[in-house]
């Protein structure tokens, strides 16, 4: 389905734990863009419910959202707009599960065979009311290039949707150990069960990311960003269709919604490799 266009998204995609915040604070640097980080956590983060809790749900400004000037203002736009506040709409479409058959097809057979599917509509929906969080964002700001870090496939191929012609990927990958790594000691997964879901999201985005044409997708790989971050940002500029700037990991005002905890420690952020798995794996 093809709707006019007011702003040009691009989404960082990838598994947890591979670096997709670090990439997208780098982007956020930007002049030209605005990084908002993981959109689809944005309804939890205004309700204070679901993910977000370790941080309280707060803004990578510090702020409560219904506190923070910046996401105020959007929650106005997007109210105007739409009658509705950001915390009574849904905005990640795996809320409820997505079969992902369904959404490695193209749009004609998407929605043919998704008719009275409820899952479907709560994806369309959610992912629908995005793209207003986003136009308002592109408003406020007058960046037309937005940076969401969802990450996931299927919040990718619901995007993609509304507007394939004003969406680019990044598919961020990190090396499956790092991952396993860091899953285990993070969040206490098991070896199995870390890299089961790496491989699976993975394979995924490998599949949703062909929906768009090669000039809109680009595979970054975590650990040549960490080794040659300059080289890696160029190449991601040049795909974004703006230019180099020097400056790759500004503390500027920030508003990033989820992420890693580190995002809210600008004293200590840095480019850095993390490849302890290294040391600390049998």
């Amino acid at each position: 389905m093809q709707v006019k266009s007011k702003s040009e998204l691009v989404y960082i995609a990838s598994d947890v734990r591979s670096g997709s915040t670090l990439l997208d604070l780098m982007l956020g640097s930007h002049s030209e863009v605005s990084s908002v980080g993981e959109i689809q956590f944005l309804m939890d983060h205004f309700s204070r419910t679901g993910m977000g809790r370790t941080w309280e749900w707060k803004c990578t400004c510090g702020m409560d959202f219904d506190r923070c000037e910046f996401w105020s203002e959007i929650n106005r736009l997007v109210y105007e707009k739409t009658g509705d506040n950001i915390c009574d709409r849904e905005t990640w479409v795996r809320r409820v599960k997505q079969p992902f058959f369904r959404m490695a097809m193209p749009d004609f057979l998407f929605t043919k065979f998704s008719e009275g599917k409820a899952h479907i509509s709560i994806g369309l929906e959610a992912s629908r009311y995005c793209w207003e969080v986003i136009d308002s964002i592109a408003e406020m700001t007058g960046k037309k290039i937005i940076v969401d870090s969802s990450k996931n496939a299927e919040q990718f191929r619901y995007l993609l949707y509304w507007r394939p012609s004003s969406v680019k990927i990044i598919h961020l990958i990190r090396d499956g150990r790092g991952v396993v790594h860091s899953k285990m000691t993070r969040a206490g997964d098991t070896a199995r069960k870390a890299t089961k879901n790496w491989v699976l999201e993975n394979l995924k985005l490998s599949v949703v990311k062909n929906f768009v044409p090669s000039n809109k997708r680009l595979t970054i790989k975590y650990e040549d960003l960490c080794q040659s971050p300059e080289s890696e940002i160029s190449k991601i500029f040049s795909f974004m269709g703006i230019s180099n700037q020097d400056n790759l990991l500004s503390a500027k005002d920030r508003h990033n919604v989820c992420g890693s905890p580190h995002r809210f420690d600008w004293k200590n952020m840095e480019i850095r490799l993390d490849e302890r798995w290294k040391t600390d794996f049998s």
